[in-house]
């Protein structure tokens, strides 16, 4: 062999296992900040870390089924339960810049059956779950409120929370109401509209909105379970159906949300100008997270942060964005409770970030 030859292929011999260690050793500390989360014969935990538009970290663990041992992978749908909220938002960001939407517009003149109290709503308010109105709890959504029928009586029978715009609370009901006027200004149902204009745009190919009724199909669906004590599983149960769309029903993944995530950097369904708005902070005097326009916007370290928790009939999640430090996770699994959900997301983050956060 031919010496300068010979000494090449040394090079790269050597080189080739410390890239392999390189690659590997930031799995490594992916694998023990999500390793109480699963297990031998346990539900899935995915996550994904995009840095600077890159994706660092795509990586699922566990079964998307036990029963039929079937392991999750990148494309394993997710029951996204309250994350849907996002999905409505940026539906009615679209038909705003559409002028089919106005933010100004008090909700009791499109719905004129609302009670009395709703008389300062105004769509605005919805966007920036500052409304006031009762508080709809995800435990209503998936048992007892499945039409807007079902909404009105909730409505008349409760009180409110807050003046319009006196305080700001994640509230699904921001978003059942959104989901009702997507309807209503595209002439589209619901899970047209956000699979037509949403997903086909984007390439989430995978990613469906729960259809009602019959012949209800979700490709590669992860089943949901309830996480007992000693880590002891129980099936969650079939998706309730007939329900109320806008704030649960989407079922995505871990390869589709890589172009989720880059529709609210880049302006592929709404502005720039609309994007800025969105994830900007709307201070509220006495609060330290503010939710609005389908996240929770929050400091760390003196930097704004964004995150937004999903949890609902066996599925817990979170999505997190550092715009300062370039990276955006998603933590998906198929499993609840599952507590420190931001903290863990703060961690992955810590692994790609030059800058340190605080895991809270």
């Amino acid at each position: 062999m031919n010496k300068n030859v010979a000494l090449l292929f040394g090079l790269i011999l050597f080189s080739v296992p410390c890239l392999l260690q390189a690659q590997t050793a930031e799995e490594r500390k992916a694998d023990s900040i999500l390793q109480s989360w699963y297990g031998e014969n346990s539900p899935s935990v995915g996550a994904l870390v995009i840095h600077q538009g890159e994706v660092k970290l795509m990586k699922t663990y566990g079964y998307a089924n036990r029963e039929e041992k079937v392991k999750a992978y990148a494309r394993s749908n997710y029951d996204l339960a309250t994350l849907s909220g996002q999905f409505t938002v940026m539906a009615a960001m679209m038909l705003q810049e559409e002028g089919k939407v106005d933010p100004k517009e008090k909700i009791i003149d499109i719905w004129p059956d609302l009670p009395g109290y709703c008389e300062g709503v105004t769509v605005g308010h919805l966007f920036n779950q500052n409304s006031g109105l009762p508080l709809l709890n995800r435990q209503k959504i998936y048992a007892d409120i499945h039409s807007f029928e079902d909404l009105l009586a909730f409505l008349k029978e409760s009180k409110p929370l807050a003046q319009p715009g006196k305080r700001s609370q994640r509230n699904p009901l921001s978003h059942v109401l959104l989901a009702r006027l997507i309807e209503e200004r595209s002439g589209m149902s619901y899970r047209k509209f956000v699979e037509k204009r949403i997903f086909e745009p984007l390439g989430m190919e995978q990613s469906r909105v729960y259809k009602k009724g019959w012949f209800t199909g979700v490709p590669d669906k992860a089943k949901s379970y309830y996480r007992g004590d000693d880590n002891n599983y129980e099936p969650a149960g079939a998706f309730p159906s007939p329900y109320l769309e806008g704030p649960i029903g989407v079922f995505s993944n871990l390869e589709d949300l890589q172009q989720w995530f880059m529709a609210w950097e880049k302006d592929t369904l709404v502005s720039d100008g609309l994007l800025r708005s969105a994830q900007r902070i709307n201070f509220i005097r006495g609060q330290k997270n503010f939710p609005g326009y389908g996240w929770t916007r929050a400091f760390n370290q003196g930097d704004k942060y964004l995150y937004q928790p999903g949890v609902g009939h066996g599925n817990s999640h979170i999505f997190l964005k550092v715009p300062p430090a370039g990276i955006t996770v998603a933590i998906l699994a198929n499993q609840m409770p599952l507590f420190d959900l931001r903290r863990r997301a703060f961690e992955l983050v810590n692994i790609y970030s030059d800058k340190k956060y605080e895991p809270k």
